[in-house]
């Protein structure tokens, strides 16, 4: 068996997949808001077995007036129990979070940021050290949303961040980021041919993504700085996950409408790297109805 937490435009869930990738059971633990990132606590001052959701009580268009987003705490359990919500202030349009080393990373696409929380420096009040890197203008000066900051990891010791310059229509950049106390550098970037990816996983000297606008998995060397293969799945592709031998990959109807999105079909293409082919492709329900676009994956 294996167990997942997936976010989509209106539902947080809980799902277990039985031996052959089918749906055993779906269990909803969110249905309050559009969740976008998910990650396992990893010593950020919080209980370890806790799961932290990036939360948007609404969905507002990226150049409108901001909203904060909010962070849920899951207890990781037999029992998943909601233990906590913070609004943060400085965060809004999240896409994507991650925990690392007493640290939190939120991808922070409405202002095209990235937000540190340093929880190995907390002040008086016990709060986090907090920073901020900027790309491009924040999106208040920027209508275009140019660079559109979506998704992030952290791997041996770097950031890679994902830019998906979607209103570009030609290009999105991965940079990977050296973060050195309240400085960064850029090690390097590197450009993929699509403009809309979304996640980011490395297995040696590849990269893998979803090409989202395309409905496809891209496997890219990121030392000939070329795509060694493609594998067409339809739909939009978000939400991206590695399972040993195999990658787990959100798959959704997709629309330009926020409102469609809540209630669309999806699906996890289950792939095996190793032949690049789909072996499973469970739908995502809940009593039978659709749980809106994947936005993001996470292995239990």
């Amino acid at each position: 068996m294996t167990d997942l937490c997936v976010a989509t435009h209106s539902h947080f869930l809980f799902v277990r997949l039985n031996d052959q990738f089918g749906i055993k059971f779906v269990v909803p633990l969110g249905t309050d808001g559009l969740y976008a990132g998910i990650a396992r606590v990893d010593g950020t001052g919080f209980p370890e077995n806790i799961i932290t959701a990036c939360q948007e009580v609404s969905t507002p268009h990226p150049f409108d007036a901001p909203i904060p987003s909010v962070i849920t705490h899951f207890r990781l359990d037999d029992i998943f129990a909601r233990c906590g919500r913070a609004r943060i202030e400085h965060v809004w349009d999240c896409h994507q979070i991650v925990h690392d080393e007493g640290h939190v990373y939120y991808a922070n696409t409405g202002s095209n940021s990235i937000v540190i929380e340093d929880y190995t420096r907390l002040d008086e009040c016990n709060s986090p050290h907090r920073r901020e890197i900027f790309f491009g203008r924040s999106s208040a000066n920027n209508r275009q949303d140019i660079n559109h900051i979506n998704s992030l990891l952290w791997h041996e010791g770097f950031l890679y961040v994902v830019h998906h310059n979607a209103s570009l229509g030609q290009y999105s950049d991965i940079y990977k980021l050296d973060l050195d106390g309240d400085c960064h550098d850029i090690v390097d970037v590197w450009r993929m041919p699509t403009s809309g990816i979304h996640d980011i996983e490395i297995i040696g000297n590849d990269f893998y993504y979803c090409d989202s606008q395309r409905g496809r998995l891209i496997r890219y060397n990121c030392i000939e700085r070329e795509i060694t293969a493609e594998l067409v799945l339809g739909g939009h592709t978000k939400g991206l996950e590695i399972l040993g031998d195999k990658l787990l990959v959100g798959v959704s109807a997709f629309s330009r409408l926020t409102e469609i999105r809540k209630d669309s079909t999806s699906e996890i293409a289950v792939v095996n790297r190793n032949e690049w082919k789909v072996i499973a492709r469970p739908t995502i329900q809940v009593a039978e109805k659709n749980v809106g676009n994947i936005n993001d994956i996470l292995v239990l």
